[in-house]
Parts: C-alpha cells; sequence; structure tokens
C-alpha cells in the first residue's frame, strides 16, 4: 500500500461504512459482531458507536487456532465463532434443516424432521445462526450425542425459539421467563408426557405464600403444554382442572380524602403530584400514566394507549377543572408530563419507587397501603357517586364491566343503602 492510500486509511468507522468496506450488508454486520467473527465497537457513547478499523482487520485476518481443515481441505463456514466446533459447510447440513432469508437480509434457520414427507414434524426454529447454541442443536439433530432430547428442558427451548414467544412484549417475555425457572428446576429431565396434573398441583403449592407468582407459574405450565400437544409430545393438557390461587377479592381501593390530600400537599414530589391528578382524572394505569403529554391532549379529553391491551387507542374525557390544571404545568408538547428532576423519564418501576419514597416522609404517612393503582379505582368511585353507571364507566376507563363492578363494590353498597341507586 503507497503512503497516499496510508493517509485515507479509515481509522474509527461507523456501522454502515464497515459493512460497506468488507462489502456486506449492515445486517450481516451486526451478525458477524454477535458471533464474536467482527470485535465490539470501540466507542459506544449514546448513538456514537465506531469501531476501530485496523482492530476488525487485524481481528479478519486472524484462523482460530481451534479450527483445522476437514479431508478436503475445506475450513468452516467464516461466520462460525472462533470458539464454535467445528461444523460441516452448509451444503452438509443435516436433513431436514433449512434457511430462510427475509427481504431485509436476515435469515432464519429450521429444522423439520422428514421434511417433504407425508411424516413431517412441526416446524422447528433453531437457535441463532454462528452461535454455539445453534451448532449444539445441529449436534443433537445428526444424533451426535443419541436421539434429540425430549424432555422438558428441550421443549421449553423449543418454545422460546416458536413465532409466538418472539412477539411478546419484552416486559411479557422476562415475566415468562422469571416463570420458567421453577418449571426447568423442577421437571427439566422429565418427559413432557410425564407430567400429571399432581405434579403441576405439587409445583404451585411451592407458591403458596406468594400467590401471584404462583399463578404466573400456572399460566406458563398451561402455555408450555398446550405447546406440548401441538407438537405432538403429550395428548392432553394437565392444567385443566389446576385451580388458581385466591388473591385479595377487594383488589384497589379508593382513596381516602386524607391521602388525597397528602398527594396535594406541598411537600408532595412534583412527578407524584402530577400521576396523581392524571390517574385519577383518566383511570388509566402507571405504565400509561407516565407517557402521556401535552401532545396527547384531544378536545376536551386526552388521547392515550392501554399497553395493556396491546396498545389499544383510548380517549379519556376530563373534567374541566382536571383539564385546567393539566395544562397550567406549562409542558413542552413532546415530553411526558411527568419527569424525574433531572429531565429524563421515569419508567413503572422507578414511578413507583418515587411513590413509596414520598409515603415514607411525615407529610406522606397518610399514603400508607395505597399504591399509584388504587387511582384507578378513586376514577371509578368518582364517577360511581357522579351518577354514572357501570357500563358507562367502562366505556369511560377502558375497563371490562366487571372489574368497574369489583372496583366498586363498596362504594355501590353505601349508594344502594341511600337509594341513589
Amino acid at each position: 500500500m503507497s503512503n497516499s492510500d496510508e493517509t485515507i486509511r479509515p481509522v474509527f468507522v461507523s456501522r454502515k461504512t464497515a459493512a460497506a468496506l468488507l462489502e456486506i450488508s449492515p445486517d450481516t454486520f451486526d451478525q458477524w459482531v454477535r458471533s464474536g467473527f467482527v470485535p465490539p465497537a470501540a466507542v459506544n457513547r449514546g448513538q456514537i458507536t465506531r469501531w476501530h478499523w485496523p482492530t476488525v482487520e487485524a481481528k479478519l485476518a486472524e484462523r482460530p487456532s481451534n479450527v483445522e481443515a476437514d479431508a478436503f481441505g475445506r475450513e468452516p463456514p467464516f461466520c462460525e465463532r472462533p470458539d464454535a466446533p467445528p461444523v460441516s459447510p452448509k451444503s452438509d447440513y443435516p436433513r431436514g434443516v433449512f434457511r430462510i432469508k427475509k427481504p431485509n437480509g436476515a435469515e432464519y434457520w429450521y429444522y423439520q424432521h422428514d421434511k417433504g414427507k407425508p411424516s413431517r414434524g412441526p416446524i422447528v426454529r433453531l437457535p441463532e445462526f454462528g452461535t454455539p447454541e445453534f451448532y449444539e442443536a445441529l449436534r443433537d439433530i445428526r444424533g451426535e450425542r443419541g436421539e434429540r432430547r425430549n424432555d422438558i428442558s428441550a421443549l421449553i427451548s423449543d418454545y422460546k425459539a416458536a413465532p409466538q414467544w418472539s412477539s411478546k412484549r419484552p416486559a411479557t417475555i422476562a415475566t415468562y421467563e422469571s416463570a420458567l425457572v421453577p418449571i426447568n428446576e423442577q421437571w427439566g429431565d422429565r418427559a413432557p408426557d410425564s407430567i400429571t396434573t399432581g405434579d403441576v398441583i405439587d409445583l404451585l403449592n411451592k407458591f403458596a405464600d406468594r400467590p401471584s407468582m404462583g399463578n404466573m407459574v400456572r399460566v406458563v405450565v398451561r402455555k408450555l403444554m398446550k405447546f406440548a400437544v401441538q407438537r405432538g409430545r403429550r395428548q392432553n393438557n394437565p392444567t385443566g382442572e389446576v385451580d388458581t390461587f385466591q388473591k385479595d377479592t377487594d383488589g384497589a381501593k379508593p382513596l381516602t380524602p386524607a391521602a388525597w390530600a397528602a398527594l396535594n400537599s406541598p411537600a408532595c414530589p412534583t412527578a407524584v403530584h402530577r400521576l396523581a391528578v392524571l390517574g385519577r382524572a383518566t383511570g388509566q394505569r402507571i405504565s400509561d400514566l407516565i407517557r402521556m403529554r401535552p401532545a396527547d391532549r384531544d378536545e376536551e379529553g386526552i388521547s392515550c394507549t392501554i399497553t395493556k391491551l396491546h396498545d389499544k387507542p383510548h380517549w379519556c374525557l376530563l373534567k374541566p377543572g382536571e383539564a385546567a390544571e393539566i395544562d397550567s404545568w406549562g409542558v413542552v408538547p413532546a415530553m411526558p408530563y411527568v419527569l424525574r428532576p433531572d429531565g429524563r423519564r421515569y419508567t413503572t418501576d422507578a414511578m413507583r419507587v418515587a411513590w413509596n419514597d414520598y409515603l415514607a416522609t411525615p407529610e406522606g404517612a397518610a399514603l400508607a397501603g395505597f399504591t399509584p393503582h388504587d387511582l384507578r379505582a378513586t376514577k371509578v368511585c368518582d364517577e360511581r357517586i357522579a351518577g354514572k353507571n357501570h357500563q358507562q364507566i367502562s366505556a369511560l376507563v377502558g375497563m371490562s364491566v366487571p372489574m368497574v363492578m369489583k372496583y366498586s363494590k363498596h362504594i355501590d353498597q353505601r349508594l344502594a343503602a341511600r337509594g341513589s341507586v
């Protein structure tokens, strides 16, 4: 290379520039980074990500010491991780292993037993190409470690590789992951068709002191067993006769006048006060309240999406006094009404921490026993006192009629006693 070439040699390059220099797509470059074939970015500052090009070149020039050519002088595919076991070229992959390439360049690998035959089995998505898990799955298919495993651990892996898993929200996946841990610990080496209703009950009994977690484990077991039935690994679902844990039947409760006064006290943090006003005005969950912005104001109400209903659009009517206070906050249209003191956005958990921190102070002591979710019950009870029926409140808040009736139970009793309903 001439001196003139050296003077224009890149040093720190972006993802797109690196992909162009390697004559590959940016998606393929991302895959190389994930598989370890290309080193990670040397600069990662917020939205600025850069790779040190001389280091990338040096890495690409290496030949993994643990990889040897086969009898025909061939090396494993270039996108295989250096620490992954050698594997045959793509043309030699086990029968039934195939690839689907999307228009955007993304590649997905699958396996189907007896592919193309009447006896063909279900299509199972394989782990990401180039990862150790991918080559482990190939070894299982080849039978290098005996027959393909048919236990709960393998069933969980297949379930997580199925399209219905990746389509879930990240928060849902995290919740399901936590529930799969005790399932795998209890039954990991057992065959799916060996799990009985009694086994499910024994597992759930371990969560008698944590009913919410027990109910979530039951949900995930039911889905996992349904997946096993669909894949022909058992004949029925053993969770049909398993009851859920009974939780607090009252659920959320309306705030007392003292608790509401604490939320309007000068000592109340701005973010907590605004959350309370928005919550009582709209009856929405904390995860949706922290996303509301001035830009969402719509005529005499505010538009939002209900996260728990897969971002279903909803419009909340605001009373004139509520709208006046909310509009007086002077927030930039594109920013949430509820922000941290440092100007950053709140997460749901961080907002609960802020609520609890205020509750722990003398000024917030009246909030003891109340959570942000109780703002929903307060909204329901406000509307019942104002004379609306359960169906009207259901449409107003965006919750089911049974849930409205659950939240308004105590108010309904008092209204009935007074002859108001």
